[in-house]
């Protein structure tokens, strides 16, 4: 018997059912170690669950909104491109600010960044786990 293969749709049906699993795990999950930290007086295990999420969330961003939207909107020739599920935004922000080929709105998500905390796309530029 012929193996059903979904030549053209097989990357849609893994995005589904990973946003059904994640809509179903990630609030149970998120919502234990959110009560086991707070109950436990483990204030710093809960900022860096947190950071994680952050992190986890920054990649997402860049594989969905970097492919299409960010590169024909902010980036130009010679630039690194967004798109990459492995690199946060920022990341790819701060590669492109030390090489100087920034423009117009990347310095200014750059500028946001960098003031919530200091030098935060040039560290995660040199961050090898971002």
């Amino acid at each position: 018997m012929k193996k059903l293969y979904f030549k053209y749709l097989n990357g849609f049906c893994l995005f589904a059912v990973s946003v059904f699993m994640f809509s179903i795990l990630g609030s149970a999950g998120f919502s234990y170690s959110l009560f086991k930290n707070l109950m436990l007086f483990r204030f710093i295990n809960l900022n860096i669950y947190f950071l994680n999420i952050a992190i986890a969330v920054d990649r997402l961003g860049n594989a969905v909104a970097g492919a299409d939207l960010f590169n024909d909107i902010m980036i130009k020739e010679g630039e690194l491109r967004f798109g990459d599920p492995s690199m946060t935004i920022s990341k790819v922000l701060g590669i492109n600010k030390i090489s100087k080929k920034h423009i117009g709105i990347d310095d200014s998500i750059s500028d946001i960044l960098n003031t919530i905390e200091p030098n935060h796309v040039e560290n995660a530029a040199k961050d090898n786990n971002q």
